[in-house]
């Protein structure tokens, strides 16, 4: 008997899935708990075309997260802070404070699994790559010392 979920259930399917269940288990669990309704050929038809609008936008999604990504390969970000007389940083950049720094100087919201980098212990230049969507993007970090003041 062929089905369509009305709410995400684990384990079954997900909302506005076509599912091929006993008929035991749609009467017994399904239909009394308002998960799930019977299949019918308008229904089906009606899920066709919600399936297609999603994926429409996803498509849409992903070539707009492509040309952010391509207007991001190879922008620059500074950042300062105290460092040694040879170079060294007296504390590391963390991703947290690289993905700050994305945020305040390029407008671009990545989350920390999004960014693949190496803690910036040195003053001078860095390459981080944002990873979305499977595409890549390399932005340039610029660190400096900073002066210190009396």
């Amino acid at each position: 008997m062929y089905i369509v979920l009305t709410k995400d259930l684990p384990g079954v399917g997900q909302k506005n899935g076509l599912l091929n269940v006993k008929k035991g288990y749609f009467m017994n669990y399904l239909q009394p708990k308002g998960f799930a309704k019977v299949a019918t050929a308008s229904m089906i038809d009606r899920l066709r075309d919600i399936i297609m609008a999603q994926k429409a936008a996803a498509a849409q999604a992903a070539q707009e997260m492509g040309q952010r990504l391509k207007e991001l390969s190879g922008a620059n970000i500074m950042m300062s802070a105290k460092a040694s007389g040879k170079g060294t940083l007296f504390k590391a950049f963390s991703a947290k404070e690289i993905l700050a720094a994305l945020k305040k100087q390029l407008n671009l919201e990545v989350e920390k699994d999004q960014l693949e980098m190496d803690h910036i212990k040195t003053v001078g230049e860095h390459t981080i790559k944002i990873v979305l969507g499977g595409q890549t993007a390399v932005v340039k970090v610029h660190v400096e010392a900073k002066a210190e003041g009396k």
